[in-house]
Formats: structure tokens, C-alpha cells, sequence
């Protein structure tokens, strides 16, 4: 319950909140263009994509634009910016949904290092691990700390053909690949804004208690309510062509959906 364990794709939320946070300090807006702060992303007909197109995965950057891309790749944060930068995209940007397993939050944590001035351990710590009175919550976990961790495995069938042509399809790699490797000393080290943020099972329901109460926590305001009705309100049930299903999207959650009564 106290331990700290990676939060794999549920750190997406809590880097999404990073970056509302910064909309409302004035940083940043969420409908503009990402080439406004990351200049160079423009190239190859992705001058158009906003920051909202990436919360909400239309973006184009499903997947890293490589034939055989690495685990390890996830760990170097400036030559993935830079690679998503100064590729084509895969998909039609601001046309067509498609999960974007990891990608997408090196963008958002670019944008947000360039207009804030922090680093993201940093914006992190100061945004909620400290409002919400933290021992954990980083990115990655320090070298004084691994002994805490709760260490990841894969579970469940292995190869099933429909399930695992799905995830390498999402994420690019397997799945049992990337578990292994996100424990490794290396992955501690790294800053993945859409997979290793480290917490205990109780400061992430701290997370979330602080949502359903519009941004106040213990009688502090984390966030304004306005900031997370924006961050939470549902967008369009559309097609996802990372999961082959419908899926919805509010700014940076993943809302679910009941699809039959």
C-alpha cells in the first residue's frame, strides 16, 4: 500500500495535470500550435497539431517512426523529442485517434520544460508531490530509495495473437519487453513522462481524491475547479486506430465507455 510501484501508462494523467497546471499559471494554452514552443516540430505537415491534439491523442505520433526502435530509446528524452521532431507522422495529425502509448508525453514534457524553466522532477515536486504531502511521487525513483520499489512483472497468457499483435501495434515493442526494462537502474534514472512516474497505491487515490474534489486537497487548492473540469471533460467517442475500438478521451485521460447496455 506504501511502497512505491510504476504507474506504467497511468502517469499519462498525472503528466497531463502538469501541463494544465501551466495553462492555468499562463505558461501555455492548450489550443496552440506545439510549434510555438518546440519550432522545429512544424516539419513534415505537423505544423497544425496543438498541445490539445496531443491530451488527446490525434497527434499523428502513435508510435516511434523507427522499423525497429529500442526499449532502452525511452530512456534518452532529448533524442526522442528530437526524433519525433523531425519526423513524419504516423497517421493523419488532428484527423485520426490513435492511442499514443509513450510518445506523445515527451512532446507535453518538452513544451513544458521550455515554457516553465523547470525541469519535470521539478515541475512534478512543485505542482503535487508537495501539495499532496508526497513521499514518492517522481519520476523514476532515486538510487537511495530502489529497495522500496515494488518491481514490475508481466502477467497474464503470454503470445495470446490478437492481444499481443494489439500492444506491439500501440506500443511499438512488446509489452513483457518493455516490464523488463523499466525495471532496470537505467529506467530509474529516466524521465518518461507517459510511463515511470513511481508513487505508493495511496498517494495516486491522493491524486484522484483531489480530482473528484475539484482541485482542493486538505484544504489546499492544487488546482483551480476550472482547470479540471477542462482536463476532465469528455470528448467525442471516436474509433482508435492504436486499439481497434471506440474509445474516449477527455484532455488527458482516458474516460472510458459503456459501449452496450
Amino acid at each position: 500500500f506504501r511502497s512505491p510501484l510504476c504507474l506504467f501508462s497511468g502517469s499519462k494523467a498525472i503528466s497531463a495535470m502538469l501541463v494544465h497546471k501551466l495553462a492555468e499559471e499562463g505558461k501555455l494554452n492548450i489550443n496552440d500550435r506545439v510549434s510555438k514552443y518546440i519550432p522545429e516540430y512544424a516539419s513534415h505537415g505537423k505544423h497544425l497539431t496543438t498541445i490539445h491534439d496531443l491530451l488527446t491523442h490525434k497527434a499523428g505520433i502513435r508510435i516511434m517512426p523507427l522499423s525497429d526502435p529500442s526499449p532502452e530509446l525511452m530512456f534518452d528524452f532529448d533524442t526522442v523529442v528530437k526524433i519525433l521532431a523531425e519526423s513524419p507522422p504516423v497517421g493523419t495529425p488532428k484527423q485520426q485517434q490513435a492511442y499514443h502509448a509513450v510518445t506523445a508525453g515527451y512532446i507535453l514534457g518538452e513544451i513544458c520544460r521550455r515554457v516553465s524553466g523547470e525541469t519535470l522532477p521539478q515541475l512534478l515536486d512543485r505542482i503535487l508531490a508537495k501539495p499532496l504531502d508526497c513521499e514518492h511521487f517522481t519520476f523514476g525513483v532515486a538510487a537511495e530509495r530502489r529497495h522500496q520499489v515494488a518491481i514490475s512483472h508481466a502477467t497474464g497468457l503470454d503470445k495470446v495473437p490478437v492481444i499481443s499483435k494489439m500492444l506491439h501495434h500501440m506500443l511499438g515493442v512488446s509489452d513483457r519487453d518493455i516490464t523488463a526494462t523499466i525495471n532496470s537502474p537505467e529506467a530509474h534514472d529516466a524521465v518518461i513522462p507517459a510511463a515511470n512516474i513511481y508513487c505508493s497505491a495511496e498517494e495516486i487515490c491522493r491524486f484522484y481524491q483531489m480530482l473528484l474534489d475539484k482541485g482542493q486537497w486538505q484544504g489546499k487548492s492544487v488546482f483551480t475547479p476550472a482547470t479540471v473540469a477542462n482536463a476532465t471533460r469528455r470528448g467525442q467517442l471516436l474509433f482508435d486506430h492504436s486499439a481497434k475500438a471506440p474509445m474516449r478521451y477527455s484532455a488527458g485521460f482516458m474516460t472510458g465507455e459503456k459501449l452496450w447496455s
